[in-house]
């Protein structure tokens, strides 16, 4: 009798134990998702003048209503001016000229997904 008391005791600690565990798994699975949103890039725009590109190290820097901010071109960012596709070699002369930029920001780093500069006629020099 001692022995069936005392195997029976030892069957429900374990399954006891196993339920502890289970429910601890199942609680950090349910959180990991959350976590690994939580660190992924947050889509977000911006819109202002453009102050200048450099070309060696593809950043754009706008300005804007928050002072200038600074965008990477990614290698597989879109640019456009009005409906035409440019390069970005083509945004050094557009100094300026109003644009849109879509990007991702992780942490300090803004990179630039879309560049899209308005489309209106560049202003004339005086002669």
């Amino acid at each position: 009798m001692r022995k069936f008391i005392l195997a029976s005791s030892a069957a429900v600690l374990m399954a006891a134990s196993a339920g502890v565990g289970l429910a601890a798994q199942t609680a950090t699975k349910a959180t990991a998702p959350s976590a690994a949103a939580a660190a992924a890039p947050k889509a977000l725009s911006a819109t202002g003048k453009i102050v200048s590109f450099d070309d060696g190290t593809k950043t754009l820097t706008l300005s804007t209503a928050k002072g200038e901010e600074k965008f990477v071109l990614g290698s597989s960012a879109r640019l456009q001016e009005g409906a035409k596709t440019i390069t970005a070699a083509n945004l050094s002369s557009l100094a300026g000229r109003q644009a849109k930029v879509r990007y991702t920001a992780s942490g300090s780093d803004r990179s630039a997904e879309s560049v899209m500069v308005s489309g209106g006629a560049r202003a004339k020099s005086s002669k």
